[in-house]
């Protein structure tokens, strides 16, 4: 089996496949009718989601990576609350660290709030490192799975979906290009 570049989109594909696992045109010569795919992303919302929704029905076992990429997210975000709360715990004790007329009581519970603060604080930094972490982890799954409903919905539905990288998330266009779901399962 050797590899060979198709003459549709330019995608590596094995010299033994009939189609295109990229473009799902035809490699043997053989013209399929020209039918109109529709663009996933001209879908609405609540189209999108119940495509989805099909397709994980049918493939149930790769649902568990956009739901866990979906908490990750959530964890990093909720990261940002403990950052501000450690903030608003430690900014009293700053500002009146300097006054003189407090009783000891009132340093202790600024010593305390301050101490919890920068708990908070530093937990926020902990916990967003482990989120961040694990996503990176999940990241080649997330992408099987994507390039999976990219090529369910090509063959099933008639529907093309062009992924965009974008950002830091651009690093991982190739590895996506390169993903070959007939072997991957």
């Amino acid at each position: 089996m050797a590899i060979i570049k198709c003459p549709h989109c330019g995608n590596n594909v094995s010299d033994t496949a009939s189609n295109c696992i990229h473009c799902g045109e035809s490699l043997t010569g053989e013209e399929k009718p020209k039918v109109n795919c529709v663009n996933y992303n001209n879908l609405l919302q609540s189209e999108q989601s119940a495509l989805k929704n099909e397709f994980y029905e049918s493939y149930p076992q790769y649902k568990k990576y956009e739901d866990k990429e979906a908490m990750l997210k959530k964890l990093i975000r909720i990261d940002w609350i403990f950052i501000i709360l450690g903030l608003v715990l430690i900014l009293p004790g700053l500002f009146y660290a300097n006054g003189d007329n407090f009783d000891l009581n009132t340093l202790k519970t600024l010593s305390s709030l301050s101490t919890i603060g920068l708990i908070l604080f530093f937990a926020s930094d902990a916990l967003e490192i482990l989120s961040r972490f694990i996503l990176r982890s999940y990241k080649k799954k997330i992408l099987l799975a994507t390039k999976k409903y990219q090529k369910w919905l090509k063959v099933n539905k008639n529907i093309n979906y062009n992924v965009t990288f974008i950002g830091k998330d651009a690093k991982w266009k190739k590895y996506f290009d390169e993903i070959n779901v007939d072997m991957e399962g």
